[in-house]
């Protein structure tokens, strides 16, 4: 789930297109960005004037960065999936983000094709 979030966010799979979760300057590339910059120690989380939605604020510069959304946070807060956030935010884990989000994502494809299980 942690891995999928953060791959279709960056890929900006969202409802109607909106930005919340798209924490990335290089949208529709499969990357581990929206990992990096959530967990951002330059970036302060505040309410938005938008229910339900955050905006990522830059300490240094006070300009407003990113848009999330609660269930994108939890990420952050949530003591079990900021294990798996920080694990994906490492520079060095970009290969397994892509590998992990490849393999969850066939996964997920293959659940209800039942012509593919062997009997």
């Amino acid at each position: 789930m942690v891995v999928l979030t953060g791959g279709l966010r960056v890929l900006g799979a969202n409802y109607k297109d909106t930005e919340y979760g798209v924490l990335t300057a290089y949208k529709g590339k499969l990357t581990n960005d929206y990992f990096v910059n959530l967990l951002d120690n330059d970036t302060k989380w505040v309410e938005s004037n938008e229910q339900g939605i955050y905006d990522g604020i830059d300490r240094a510069s006070g300009d407003k960065r990113w848009k999330a959304t609660g269930q994108d946070l939890i990420f952050g807060t949530d003591g079990e999936l900021r294990l798996y956030a920080f694990t994906y935010s490492n520079p060095s884990a970009k290969r397994k983000f892509v590998a992990d989000f490849a393999q969850a994502w066939e996964k997920v494809m293959s659940l209800d094709r039942f012509d593919l299980k062997s009997h």
